[in-house]
């Protein structure tokens, strides 16, 4: 106890600052070593390239209608032909106003991405790419939101690249239980 006493009544020593030569001389990270493996020196590496942004458009629809117009096949062709490599895949999924029966509304959302995906199909795009979303039965819209119902009523299409065969088994392993 009288250690712990007699060692609070001292002053700490200021520290010392390293020598200029030591701190002035820093080595190269690509020649220092690793921390856990001081036999392992860094290396630099090439930059690599960012992934890729998805690719996304909407088309619009008239009011209860599935139907494609003339501008919305010409703004599927400008998708269709915009998409940077063709194992990209593309989900479509249907929105409607919030206005009508939730049921109807569902199944004229659906129409709708179906109406697309059809489309797509006829300008060549492979039908293994295209996915029409489960979330396609969802209502996009609230009564009260700034939104014009116009705009509501619409497929939404993201295009995105194929995931790597490495991360398709990484996933489909983690998914599956012994």
């Amino acid at each position: 106890m009288a250690l712990a006493a007699s060692g609070c009544d001292r002053e700490p020593e200021p520290a010392t600052p390293p020598p200029e030569s030591q701190a002035a001389v820093e080595e190269p990270v690509a020649s220092r070593g690793s921390i856990l493996r001081p036999e392992v020196k860094a290396e630099m590496t090439a930059d690599v390239a960012p992934a890729p942004q998805p690719l996304e458009a909407r088309v619009y629809f008239d009011l209860g209608t599935a139907d494609l117009s003339d501008a919305a096949r010409a703004d599927l062709e400008v998708f269709a032909t915009s998409i940077p490599d063709p194992s990209w895949r593309i989900e479509l999924a249907g929105r409607t106003d919030p206005t009508g029966d939730a049921a109807l509304n569902r199944r004229l959302a659906r129409q709708r991405a179906e109406a697309v995906r059809d489309h797509l199909l006829t300008l060549g795009v492979d039908p293994q790419r295209l996915t029409v979303s489960d979330d396609t039965a969802q209502v996009d819209t609230p009564p009260e939101s700034a939104l014009p119902m116009e705009e509501a009523r619409r497929v939404d299409l993201v295009a995105r690249p194929a995931p790597s065969d490495a991360s398709e088994t990484l996933s489909n392993s983690a998914d599956q239980t012994d």
